[in-house]
Protein backbone atom coordinates (compact mmCIF):
# COMPACT_ATOMS: atom_id res chain seq x y z
CA UNK A 1 0.00 0.00 0.00
CA UNK A 2 2.85 2.36 0.78
CA UNK A 3 4.38 1.76 -2.64
CA UNK A 4 1.13 2.74 -4.33
CA UNK A 5 0.94 5.85 -2.14
CA UNK A 6 4.47 6.89 -3.07
CA UNK A 7 3.81 6.23 -6.77
CA UNK A 8 0.62 8.32 -6.63
CA UNK A 9 2.46 11.12 -4.85
CA UNK A 10 5.25 11.16 -7.44
CA UNK A 11 2.71 11.12 -10.29
CA UNK A 12 0.78 14.03 -8.76
CA UNK A 13 3.90 16.10 -8.19
CA UNK A 14 5.14 15.34 -11.70
CA UNK A 15 1.88 16.03 -13.57
CA UNK A 16 0.10 18.80 -11.63
CA UNK A 17 1.26 22.39 -12.32
CA UNK A 18 3.57 24.06 -9.83
CA UNK A 19 1.40 26.05 -7.43
CA UNK A 20 -1.27 23.35 -7.18
CA UNK A 21 0.89 20.27 -6.76
CA UNK A 22 1.47 21.08 -3.10
CA UNK A 23 -2.25 20.85 -2.34
CA UNK A 24 -2.72 17.77 -4.51
CA UNK A 25 0.32 16.03 -3.01
CA UNK A 26 -0.83 16.87 0.50
CA UNK A 27 -4.25 15.44 -0.30
CA UNK A 28 -2.70 12.19 -1.52
CA UNK A 29 -0.61 11.92 1.65
CA UNK A 30 -3.61 12.74 3.86
CA UNK A 31 -5.78 10.11 2.15
CA UNK A 32 -3.03 7.53 2.52
CA UNK A 33 -2.58 8.24 6.22
CA UNK A 34 -6.35 8.24 6.73
CA UNK A 35 -6.65 4.88 4.95
CA UNK A 36 -3.91 3.49 7.19
CA UNK A 37 -5.49 4.84 10.36
CA UNK A 38 -8.95 3.40 9.68
CA UNK A 39 -8.59 -0.39 9.96
CA UNK A 40 -11.61 -1.22 7.82
CA UNK A 41 -10.14 0.71 4.88
CA UNK A 42 -6.81 -1.06 5.27
CA UNK A 43 -8.55 -4.43 5.32
CA UNK A 44 -10.62 -3.50 2.27
CA UNK A 45 -7.53 -2.37 0.36
CA UNK A 46 -5.67 -5.54 1.33
CA UNK A 47 -8.53 -7.73 0.01
CA UNK A 48 -9.08 -5.69 -3.16
CA UNK A 49 -8.72 -7.79 -6.35
CA UNK A 50 -6.08 -5.47 -7.79
CA UNK A 51 -3.89 -6.03 -4.74
CA UNK A 52 -3.04 -9.47 -6.14
CA UNK A 53 -0.05 -8.94 -8.46
CA UNK A 54 -0.91 -11.80 -10.82
CA UNK A 55 -4.49 -10.63 -11.31
CA UNK A 56 -3.32 -7.01 -11.71
CA UNK A 57 -0.85 -8.03 -14.43
CA UNK A 58 -3.44 -10.23 -16.15
CA UNK A 59 -6.04 -7.47 -16.32
CA UNK A 60 -3.69 -4.77 -17.51
CA UNK A 61 -1.97 -7.09 -19.99
CA UNK A 62 -5.36 -7.64 -21.64
CA UNK A 63 -6.01 -3.93 -22.25
CA UNK A 64 -3.76 -3.81 -25.38
CA UNK A 65 -5.44 -6.98 -26.68
CA UNK A 66 -8.85 -5.40 -26.22
CA UNK A 67 -7.62 -2.29 -28.01
CA UNK A 68 -6.41 -4.36 -30.96
CA UNK A 69 -9.75 -6.11 -31.34
CA UNK A 70 -11.62 -2.80 -31.20
CA UNK A 71 -9.27 -1.25 -33.77
CA UNK A 72 -9.83 -4.18 -36.13
CA UNK A 73 -13.58 -3.96 -35.62
CA UNK A 74 -13.49 -0.33 -36.81
CA UNK A 75 -10.89 -0.67 -39.58
CA UNK A 76 -11.56 -3.96 -41.33
CA UNK A 77 -15.11 -3.41 -42.67
CA UNK A 78 -14.27 -0.23 -44.65
CA UNK A 79 -11.05 -1.85 -45.88
CA UNK A 80 -12.81 -5.00 -47.08
CA UNK A 81 -15.53 -3.05 -48.87
CA UNK A 82 -12.96 -0.85 -50.64
CA UNK A 83 -10.37 -3.53 -51.41
CA UNK A 84 -12.69 -6.21 -52.76
CA UNK A 85 -15.15 -5.01 -55.39
CA UNK A 86 -16.92 -8.32 -56.05
CA UNK A 87 -19.23 -10.41 -53.93
CA UNK A 88 -16.97 -10.13 -50.87
CA UNK A 89 -17.30 -6.35 -50.69
CA UNK A 90 -21.07 -6.49 -51.18
CA UNK A 91 -21.71 -9.26 -48.65
CA UNK A 92 -19.40 -7.83 -46.00
CA UNK A 93 -21.41 -5.41 -43.86
CA UNK A 94 -19.72 -2.13 -42.94
CA UNK A 95 -20.32 0.09 -39.93
CA UNK A 96 -22.15 2.58 -42.15
CA UNK A 97 -24.75 0.02 -43.28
Amino acid sequence: MWGVLVAALVAVIWRVPSPHHYWAGGSVIALGILAYMIPSWSAWLAKHPLSDAKFFFFIFALIPVQTLFTYNWFVLPPYISRAFEGWIGKDFKTNAD
